[in-house]
């Protein structure tokens, strides 16, 4: 476990061991048909496909695959969060259950600079990346900003930290953290060739 300094972001290397991790890029790759119909096109060049695990309650059996194998990342983060709660900074919780969703960014997805709290709801951001090896696509890096009222959009311009999409790993840090995804260059309409990211959010219950 490491931390980014100025800020309570905690990165974990290799976080899966390869079995689980190769499962679950192989499973979420083989029932690609999941995210079928929710493919996002905010413009002609900017896609992604977004799949919620939790929030709906299915038999569908491709999801149902999905949901199976990242069940690997919930029972490992759930161990985690003892220390997670202390390394963020945040007050301890009670969690039961950790609801994730899928996102695989295309060519020329991008984050803008945003944070996940949702009005207090949520204090804890958790990401998982993972993709093909090697890696197909350039950008995708995580980028953070201090929040800074003085301008406009709530926070500095400048990130004060950038991560590399990296596969198997984990990153957490607490949700009103203002965060952004620089731009996918990605020469493949393929969908084992994007930017895989488990994403959920932890908030008191």
């Amino acid at each position: 476990m490491s931390s980014l300094k100025h800020q309570n972001i905690i990165q974990i290397a290799n976080f899966l061991p390869k079995e689980e991790r190769d499962e679950l890029f192989d499973t979420v790759c083989a029932n690609k048909k999941a995210f079928e119909g929710v493919r996002i096109s905010k413009s002609n060049q900017e896609e992604l496909m977004y799949l919620p695990l939790e929030l709906e309650k299915t038999d569908q059996s491709d999801i149902v695959q999905i949901r199976q194998v990242v069940e690997y990342l919930s029972k490992r983060i759930m161990k985690l969060l003892p220390k997670l709660f202390t390394s963020l900074g945040v007050e301890p919780f009670p969690v039961s259950h950790i609801p994730f969703a899928l996102i695989n960014g295309l060519n020329h997805h991008v984050g803008i600079p945003h944070v996940d709290e949702s009005g207090g709801k949520f204090k804890i951001s958790i990401l998982y990346y993972f993709h093909k090896t090697p890696k197909t696509f350039q950008g995708g890096a995580l980028e953070f900003y201090d929040t800074d009222t003085s301008f406009q959009t709530g926070h500095n311009d400048n990130p004060f930290a950038k991560i590399e999409h990296e596969d198997n790993l984990l990153i957490t840090f607490p949700c009103q953290t203002y965060h952004g995804v620089t731009s996918v260059q990605l020469n493949s309409n393929e969908f084992e060739d994007g930017r895989f990211v488990v994403v959920g959010f932890l908030g008191p219950q």
